[in-house]
């Protein structure tokens, strides 16, 4: 069995605009590219854009985030 991965640097809150619906088996967060860096607004839209850009019942992944909390007090500047 083949494997293939496409690995994406871009803005979470342009999934809509870079992606077709359905165009992924599988989205990955890794760190604090999601949870804890918007506002929890942006963050139920980008969710929802995820939810739009895997083909049915895709997954979703987010891996080691922190809280907004723990992320505001340790990298406050």
């Amino acid at each position: 069995m083949k494997a293939k991965a496409r690995f994406i640097v871009g803005d979470a809150r342009k999934i809509d605009e870079m992606f077709k619906p359905g165009e992924f088996d599988a989205v990955i967060f890794y760190w604090t590219t999601l949870i804890g860096f918007y506002d929890e607004e942006t963050d139920k839209q980008i969710l929802l854009a995820c939810r739009r850009v895997v083909k049915d019942h895709g997954k979703l992944f987010i891996l080691k985030h922190a809280s907004r909390e723990i992320a505001l007090v340790k990298y406050e500047t």
